[in-house]
């Protein structure tokens, strides 16, 4: 159960942009954390138990404190397991440095093991987030690519391609609907702005990009550009 609540909490970081993910980690920590401090518990007290340490057996998990070793490493680890869903969705702890705990404060409980897994689940993410169909595309279309067209994709330029209905997101490489990509309102008016957080994955990509695609403009409602161009 714990292991879906983490998942859950990342997606609602990643895609919902909540108001104050600080509030949101504290106020469910007691169920993000519960497995890995019931793990922790149980490998500190046998080792207690190895060591004829009777006194250092925990009993209780709410009487942990909370800057004892075995609450941090349970701490750690769920980041490490938060970090894997971000990793996983284009995003990281790092993304979130103002408001979420960071690994750089849990060198007293992190291991040279810990760092080695992190770094390779980040490149196994990295690695394995691509459609073969698609790359096999991408390649079948860079083969045709004139001259101009080649120099702009050797400067590794990011594009966004948007289309008004989902039928023409579908028929468009890596095309997606106007509204999904810049999250806009669904009645806009002319003070409307597009539903982007600030520290979201969607402003960090609009950021990277020079060109936008948009299909289908000439049916486009004009204030859902000006939406647009107020965020950008």
């Amino acid at each position: 159960m714990a292991g879906q609540v983490r998942h859950l909490f990342a997606v609602l970081l990643v895609y919902c942009d909540p108001a104050s993910p600080a509030e949101l980690w504290s106020t469910h920590l007691p169920a993000l954390i519960e497995d890995y401090l019931h793990e922790e518990i149980q490998a500190h007290n046998q080792r207690s138990v190895a060591e004829n340490r009777a006194l250092d057996i925990i009993q209780d998990p709410t009487v942990v404190e909370e800057n004892s070793r075995v609450y941090r490493r349970a701490l750690y680890l769920t980041l490490q397991d938060v970090n894997s869903h971000l990793t996983s969705n284009g995003q990281s702890l790092l993304t979130y440095q103002e408001s979420l705990p960071q690994f750089s404060a849990f060198g007293d409980v992190e291991t040279v093991d810990d760092v080695a897994d992190r770094n390779a689940n980040q490149l196994i993410a990295s690695e394995t987030s691509y459609e073969a169909d698609d790359m096999d595309r991408r390649a079948e279309n860079l083969a045709s690519l004139n001259a101009d067209q080649r120099m702009v994709f050797d400067k590794g330029r990011t594009e966004r391609i948007a289309a008004g209905s989902g039928i023409a997101a579908q028929l468009l490489t890596g095309g997606r609907t106007a509204h999904t990509t810049f999250r806009l309102p669904l009645d806009p008016d002319e003070t409307s702005t597009c539903n982007i957080g600030v520290r979201s994955f969607e402003a960090a990509l609009l950021k990277r990009t020079s060109l936008i695609v948009w299909d289908e403009a000439p049916m486009t409602h004009r204030f859902q550009y000006e939406a647009v161009d107020r965020t950008l």
